[in-house]
């Protein structure tokens, strides 16, 4: 692939570049263009600019090999080496390692294993503990979807909900 190769996917699909120490997933509905990608000797330099949608990006280290690997949107960039995340351009999930997630005016946080972070672009990327500070809170009416579901117990779908890992945009 060449610089300024653009990617694009549409409903219901989803493409997976390969690009050496880095594999993208690019998720359906999402644009995304390569500004970078050289390799020389000892480093593998990878750019990317997600225009719209969402990715979740592997990147492998490799022995002898510094990767250094953007992925930039217009609000934020998330700069990593050696993880695995999700990022759709205002919000993070690392799922190993560490990412460093920037906004617009280079204000930066380190996001680890497990955390989630996200950014309007303007302010400081939140940290897991602003996230909880926030105080969200998730309604779910078990008995709509008891009767929804043809009769699945309220025990059962508590159990279902206190799997499922559930992420909230505000916008």
């Amino acid at each position: 692939m060449l610089p300024g190769t653009t990617i694009s996917t549409g409903f219901n699909s989803k493409a997976v570049l390969d690009l050496g120490t880095a594999e993208i997933e690019i998720k359906p509905l999402t644009r995304m263009e390569l500004t970078e990608l050289i390799r020389r000797e000892n480093l593998v330099s990878t750019k990317l600019d997600l225009k719209v949608g969402k990715v979740r990006a592997t990147v492998r280290t490799e022995e002898g090999i510094t990767h250094d690997f953007e992925l930039r949107s217009a609000v934020s960039t998330a700069s990593v080496r050696g993880t695995d995340f999700e990022y759709d351009g205002t919000s993070l999930k690392v799922l190993e390692g560490t990412v460093t997630f920037f906004n617009k005016f280079g204000q930066k946080r380190l996001i680890r294993r497990g955390e989630a972070s996200r950014t309007t672009g303007y302010d400081l990327p939140a940290t897991g503990e602003d996230v909880r500070k926030a105080g969200f809170t998730v309604t779910i009416n078990t008995n709509q979807i008891v009767e929804e579901t043809g009769g699945v117990s309220a025990e059962s779908v508590v159990e279902i909900v206190e799997q499922v890992d559930i992420v909230i945009s505000v916008n």
